[in-house]
């Protein structure tokens, strides 16, 4: 097996131990699971302002760097 295989494997397997330790953490339950995952991302989503989504913070902090 070639070293990107063995790489994607690694990946794969920390992916699955975080699903099944998401799974235990609510008891089972896949759908409070993904009620979490939700409420998660809209949380992260109304704390990215718009101009960072729209790529214009990115680009005034770096003509801030230059000064």
């Amino acid at each position: 097996m070639g070293a990107a295989a063995e790489q994607s494997d690694d990946v794969e397997d920390g992916l699955q131990r975080r699903v099944d330790d998401l799974v235990a953490a609510h008891g089972g339950d896949p759908r409070a699971v993904i009620e979490t995952l939700l409420l998660v991302n809209d949380a992260r989503a109304a704390a990215t302002s718009y101009g960072y989504v729209r790529g214009r913070a990115v680009g005034a902090a770096l003509l801030d760097h230059g000064r």
